[in-house]
């Protein structure tokens, strides 16, 4: 709500500085929102994730469209009512208690590959959104010769709700979006006229990939460390968000991020491959495996 009381009055009275006050309260609010929502929300996300995707498609482009065509200002009011909301529901939701019973098989907050995991699955999510708000809001591409905002709004809402909708209506796992991943990425790097169609292709992958790979860390780290994957998946995203700041400010080759993607993305597979065999259980009756 302060947030965006503050973009509100700033806008007003064209005071930037409290534009940017606004926004930083904005990121405080995501950064502590999601260790909430995934430490209160303990059944699996895929239905969720594919209905907030939906959902971010149509307020997404609705809001693009807003902006362009009514006034910035209405948005924000609209935003700040639905904060208002949002707190009425949120004061109503009973606190959690932590589980404080360690569990020794699933005490593996120190495993260094689960961190890793975490940290490649920031900083390949993250690098590519800072490559495509630059890349679409500065107007080197378009869509359909829409402006810079309604292109970026169509490319995110799209790719990510197809994302969400693949996973939960196809058999298809970390392999598959991977390599709908890497797709993205040659198409981005060789084919620079077909960016848009690279852009929706990692969209797509990296929203199928989210998911699987928050549930497969989640499962796996001590229960007591509720912001594990979290912690270290902000990590990743810092690093991202500034090393494709850092690409498009040097006015160095888009190319290189896309690599850092495919390695990145890459390494998640693999480690995800061999951390499974790390965690299977042996066979209890397996007369050949007790010999």
């Amino acid at each position: 709500m302060i947030s965006f009381g503050l973009l509100c009055y700033g806008l007003m009275s064209n005071d930037f500085s409290m534009m940017l006050i606004g926004s930083a309260f904005s990121g405080l609010f995501v950064g502590l929102f999601w260790p909430t929502f995934y430490h209160l929300k303990e059944e699996s996300i895929g239905n969720w994730h594919l209905f907030e995707k939906i959902s971010g498609i149509v307020l997404t482009i609705l809001t693009g469209i807003l902006v362009i065509y009514w006034n910035t200002l209405y948005v924000l009011i609209i935003s700040f009512t639905a904060s208002t909301i949002g707190l009425i529901l949120s004061s109503k939701i009973n606190n959690k208690e932590t589980n404080l019973v360690e569990f020794t098989e699933k005490d593996n907050s120190q495993n260094p590959k689960l961190r890793l995991i975490s940290i490649l699955d920031g900083f390949s999510g993250e690098s590519v959104r800072m490559t495509r708000r630059l890349a679409i809001l500065s107007g080197a591409i378009t869509i359909m010769n829409f402006d810079g905002i309604l292109s970026f709004a169509l490319v995110l809402g799209i790719s990510e709700a197809l994302g969400a909708l693949i996973k939960q209506v196809t058999n298809f796992e970390i392999y598959e979006f991977t390599i709908i991943v890497i797709l993205g990425c040659l198409f981005c790097d060789m084919l620079f006229d077909q960016w848009v169609i690279g852009l929706i292709l990692i969209g797509i992958g990296n929203s199928g990939i989210f998911p699987v790979v928050h549930e497969y860390v989640r499962d796996r780290v001590n229960s007591n460390d509720i912001n594990f994957r979290e912690r270290n998946r902000s990590n990743g995203r810092i690093i991202g968000a500034s090393f494709a700041a850092f690409i498009f400010v040097s006015s160095f080759s888009y190319i290189f991020v896309f690599i850092s993607v495919i390695i990145s993305t890459s390494f998640i597979f693999i480690l995800i491959s061999d951390t499974r065999l790390l965690f299977k259980q042996p066979p209890q009756n397996d007369l050949t495996h007790v010999v």
